[in-house]
């Protein structure tokens, strides 16, 4: 900041602490003597992090907002056909809803049902889909309930960090199964490495999409590249991991 001539909002800086207890820490942090305030949480490049790691306050902020744009079209939106509406939705409200996803997708049913009913009242208030059933509404508009979107996410970002996409290291975050005493599944089967059943470790992306990744079907998954790994990954195949009935 100095070789650059940037002043820095001390007020504006502090730390949070990422543990499973609710204490704080025994020590000070600071910056040219301005003592740093511990926090109990932040919002990093949009996403809000809390001292648990759970991301249910986010994930609050995210649903209040996208309820308000959805409503500002239903309200506002001049065309009222089911295509220029969900255009519109796509366009304004889903954005807020997956943005950064990999990071902070829920784990909790509490947590997927907040932001699966942004998306089902929407639907339901559009014409001729007030008498349908959720799952009858994503059937008609030729859509997927969003929890399978950010299921198709995490599988994307595994399958690119699997096989060299992201410059990442691999080993930091799951090993390859010895295809040698593999009995069944695809070759290209993970195992997670052993570590505390915590509950910043559960909401972590690789312990969440393991038993997804390694279940994939044989017959119908192509990982010859990432555009045709996506065209063979179905929603069916999703269905069965999700955490809320439709």
């Amino acid at each position: 900041a100095e070789k650059w001539q940037l002043q820095i909002s001390y007020g504006k800086c502090g730390f949070i602490n990422l543990c499973n207890t609710s204490s704080t820490i025994n020590c000070c942090y600071n910056i040219n003597a301005n003592i740093l305030q511990q926090q109990t949480s932040v919002c990093d490049l949009g996403v809000n992090i809390d001292e648990r790691s759970n991301f249910s306050s986010h994930i609050d902020i995210i649903r209040r907002k996208a309820h308000t744009r959805a409503n500002l079209i239903l309200r506002c939106f001049l065309p009222k056909n089911c295509d220029s509406l969900l255009k519109a939705f796509k366009v304004y409200v889903r954005p807020l809803l997956e943005y950064c996803s990999v990071i902070w997708s829920p784990v909790l049913v509490k947590d997927i049902n907040a932001l699966e009913i942004v998306q089902r009242q929407f639907t339901k208030r559009m014409p001729g889909m007030s008498n349908l059933t959720y799952p009858q509404r994503i059937l008609k508009l030729n859509i997927e309930s969003l929890e399978i979107r950010r299921l198709r996410f995490d599988s994307t970002f595994t399958y690119k960090l699997m096989f060299g996409i992201y410059k990442l290291k691999v080993s930091d975050y799951f090993t390859a199964r010895n295809n040698n005493i593999l009995l069944r599944g695809h070759e290209h089967c993970i195992s997670v490495p052993r570590y505390s059943k915590s509950v910043q470790r559960r909401n972590f992306i690789i312990d969440r999409i393991c038993n997804v990744w390694n279940n994939l079907p044989v017959e119908s998954t192509s990982f010859a590249s990432v555009h045709a790994f996506n065209d063979s990954f179905t929603s069916t195949y999703l269905i069965g991991y999700c955490r809320i009935n439709f």
